[in-house]
């Protein structure tokens, strides 16, 4: 065994379920029950990398009862609220473990998870609503205002099938408290909230040509006696609005070469500020691929990435940091292989 004290083994998922154990007819004919650590019923949108809709964790739930409209979901699942940092989301390598890292003091969120989905509209269309709870708890002697808050989320998911060989969905959420962006903020009371809006179109429309976008909008707003201004200043800042959108057509030359491009712009604009902060990126990559799709996975890919982003841009997190450009920079290139797999 090393002594290292840096070394980490992550079990992302360990969990069991059983079906027909709930009843032989009925609305529990198909009902699962299941209980564990979980990837719960997490959606996502792919060329951002972002789990927009994951209430993932321990917990314990009863799946797919039919409810004659559509299919009802319930869970109960707890966050550890990131009392274990890596160092990996700052950058660090190879990361240290530091235990605690948010001063959180052993908080754990439950949270009720309520869900009905395959609720059919039209040909094609189906709607999923979800409802989530949450509630942050700790030992009583560390409990305090600060890390004892609740939390509140609707989701909204439209899906419709059949557009030009491909789907487009549409989500919208409205939340405020510890549910905070799927992070689970033990710290943010119901004083903060938040509504985003959002579009995945994904088409095939040609045998050799696939397609992802999307765009976002969201607006948060938070209170002004405990959240500073994100720049280091005295001020406070009550609201921020974030647009995003991007796009990443891929044309395939044979079963395993294709090449794909992709172009994504963020805007972010803060109450306090008279300026937005903005950053356009341009990427095309040489892909190779077990098949012919933009699904298909593992992918290496040969990348070349330039991007411009506006002098305020670094306010909150250097962008020319050293990994684009040089600092005090507002353009870069980069360029490098990559591998990208899915389990």
């Amino acid at each position: 065994m090393s002594n290292n004290k840096n070394q980490q083994v992550w079990v992302r998922e360990a969990w069991g379920e059983a079906t027909g154990v709930l009843g032989t007819g009925g609305a529990f004919k198909d009902a699962t029950l299941w209980a564990g650590r979980r990837f719960y019923m997490r959606q996502d949108l792919h060329i951002r990398d972002q789990w927009y809709w994951n209430n993932s964790g321990d917990g314990v739930g009863v799946e797919n009862i039919n409810v004659g409209i559509g299919k009802l979901h319930y869970a109960f699942i707890q966050h550890d609220t990131g009392n274990v940092d890596t160092g990996w989301g700052a950058g660090h390598f190879p990361g240290d473990i530091s235990v605690d890292q948010y001063n959180r003091q052993g908080v754990v969120i439950g949270v009720h998870d309520l869900r009905l989905s395959d609720l059919k509209l039209w040909q094609g269309g189906s709607l999923t609503i979800g409802l989530q709870a949450s509630d942050a708890r700790s030992k009583p002697s560390v409990t305090t205002n600060n890390n004892n808050n609740s939390g509140r989320q609707i989701n909204f998911l439209l899906n419709q099938a059949g557009v030009m060989g491909g789907d487009n969905k549409v989500y919208a959420t409205w939340g405020s408290g510890s549910t905070f962006y799927n992070w689970y903020n033990p710290e943010l009371t119901t004083s903060h909230k938040w509504w985003e809006i959002m579009d995945i179109l994904y088409i095939k429309p040609v045998k050799n040509f696939e397609l992802q976008g999307t765009l976002i909008y969201r607006e948060q707003k938070t209170s002004d006696d405990d959240v500073t201004n994100p720049n280091g200043s005295a001020s406070t800042w009550a609201k921020q609005t974030w647009i995003s959108a991007g796009v990443r057509p891929t044309y395939f030359f044979t079963k395993h070469f294709s090449l794909a491009a992709e172009v994504g712009y963020d805007r972010l604009k803060f109450s306090s500020e008279n300026y937005n902060r903005h950053l356009l990126k341009e990427t095309l990559a040489a892909q190779w691929s077990p098949q012919a799709s933009f699904w298909s996975r593992p992918v290496i890919r040969l990348f070349v990435t330039h991007a411009t982003w506006n002098k305020e841009a670094n306010n909150w997190g250097a962008v020319d940091g050293g990994q684009f450009s040089g600092f005090g920079k507002t353009a870069g290139t980069t360029y490098g292989a990559q591998i990208e797999a899915w389990w």
